[in-house]
């Protein structure tokens, strides 16, 4: 079944250096299993450059399947990266499919924006390898109303000296909480931690520059939650170089 689809906004971003076209690498690592009695609903899907006849095309993957109580985190990896492959997506897995049965991970090579709805004992690391994300939204549970953390983690690089360091923001998400709140809360809380950004129509997170001066090199983000939330990623059709 068809998810509604989610269209990358449209960013336009002023830079002063060179563009050159995001490499869009991802990695997706699963954790848990379902736990509520008789199965739950997940959503999983990724928008992608694939290549026919060499030839860059935007593609996308949509899942939306209610799946048994137990099913883990291995299990939902590999469907995903079946059906991923399936629509011509570069899927980079480890050679022994990276998968314990509680715990599987993969990468997604030319990326544009994944979604993914999860919770109920299942949980996901978003990793973008290159770059920071674009845009962030998020969608309040649909069926079990529980409270969510969302952390975001990011490695920078001062672009004279080199030195690198890390930021790191964590949010907590009542139930009852829309995800345009959500947005918010994560836009005032990481200004207050040196990534100045923007409330993008009222709707979602969109970050910018960090007020130290070093540029983000890589996020890692992750939505836990019992409930059902939606994570929604963006990321940059081009980068400063």
């Amino acid at each position: 079944m068809r998810l509604s689809s989610f269209a990358p906004a449209v960013l336009a971003f002023a830079l002063t250096s060179a563009l050159a076209r995001a490499d869009g690498l991802v990695q997706i690592v699963l954790e848990g299993e379902i736990t509520q009695e008789g199965g739950a609903r997940i959503e999983l899907d990724l928008a992608f450059e694939a290549r026919v006849n060499n030839v860059p095309t935007d593609s996308r993957t949509e899942l939306g399947l209610h799946l048994a109580r137990s099913t883990s985190a291995a299990d939902v990896a590999l469907l995903f990266q079946r059906e991923l492959a399936r629509a011509g997506a570069t899927v980079i897995a480890p050679p022994d499919g990276g998968h314990e049965r509680l715990r599987a991970t993969f990468f997604v090579d030319r990326a544009r924006a994944i979604g993914l709805r999860l919770g109920r004992g299942l949980t996901a690391q978003i990793c973008l390898c290159e770059e920071a994300p674009a845009l962030v939204r998020f969608h309040p549970p649909k069926e079990l109303k529980e409270s969510a953390r969302f952390t975001v983690t990011a490695s920078t690089e001062q672009p004279h000296t080199k030195e690198r360091t890390r930021i790191e923001h964590t949010v907590d998400l009542a139930g009852t909480l829309s995800g345009e709140a959500a947005a918010d809360l994560l836009t005032t809380g990481t200004i207050a931690k040196g990534w100045n950004g923007q409330w993008l129509d009222h709707q979602a997170w969109r970050p910018q520059t960090l007020s130290s001066g070093a540029r983000v090199t890589g996020a890692c983000l992750v939505l836990a939650s019992k409930g059902d939330w939606r994570i929604e990623v963006e990321l940059e059709r081009e980068v400063a170089r």
